[in-house]
């Protein structure tokens, strides 16, 4: 039997919205079978398997029972943006794929990703040799186009896109504070403090304010009560 490799986008989140929009215009939010959308892209129904998946991978398309697809949320919201909620959007997108959660969670710490990502892919991915390159690539085309990686392969941190960008969940007009290396909200708030913003699920948001300058034990305290908060959500937490 050949070996099956873990699932991954086969094409760059640009491509698989390029082509969302395509579908749009032409037929519509769906639901829609494969072959409808192969007629939208202008392609055989044969070769449509790939951008379909690499699509419902990104979020932008979801299964629409028995045998169709149809437009997500997401997907709705990417095809024709605000200018401000773009970047955060993006950013969504390209964390959607099980993989790519993986492996930003592996090198979050790292702040980078390896150049020998094909490699790491294949030992600790699932990844098949076969695929790799592949997956590689389209990983790294991805989270440079979603802001999420940048030109060397450092993981963006959000004072590096944050410049007078307007968070479409609270409203609030964000910029990065000079020298600190971090988001700050300018919403009037006394100097000294951080703004931190979470996207959480189920469309909840969650606001952090901390110092500006906080100390390993003020570290240490915070994520004490992080740790608090899991005990009480315990074995009723929704996926």
């Amino acid at each position: 039997m050949a070996e099956r490799s873990k699932a991954y986008p086969g094409a760059p989140l640009a491509e698989c919205l390029d082509n969302l929009r395509k579908i749009k215009r032409s037929i519509g939010s769906g639901p829609y079978d494969r072959e409808a959308v192969a007629k939208a892209l202008g392609v055989a129904p044969a070769t449509v398997i790939r951008d379909v998946a690499a699509i419902v991978h990104f979020g932008l398309l979801k299964r629409s029972p028995p045998d169709g697809y149809a437009v997500t949320e997401l997907g709705q919201s990417l095809s024709k943006p605000l200018p401000d909620e773009e970047p955060i959007l993006l950013k969504e997108s390209f964390r959607n794929p099980d993989l790519y959660r993986e492996v930003l969670a592996r090198f979050d710490g790292e702040g980078r990703i390896p150049d020998h990502l094909e490699t790491v892919l294949c030992r600790h991915f699932g990844i098949t040799e076969k695929a790799a390159a592949l997956a590689a690539r389209v990983f790294i085309e991805s989270g440079r186009f979603a802001g999420v990686l940048l030109d060397d392969l450092s993981i963006a941190t959000e004072s590096s896109h944050a410049d007078d960008r307007v968070n479409r969940y609270g409203g609030s007009k964000e910029k990065a504070s000079p020298g600190n290396g971090v988001e700050s909200k300018s919403s009037g708030k006394c100097d000294g403090q951080q703004d931190f913003h979470f996207r959480l699920t189920q469309g909840n948001f969650a606001h952090l304010t901390v110092p500006s300058e906080l100390t390993r034990r003020d570290v240490e305290i915070i994520r004490k009560q992080i740790e608090l908060l899991d005990l009480q959500v315990g074995d009723n937490s929704i996926e």
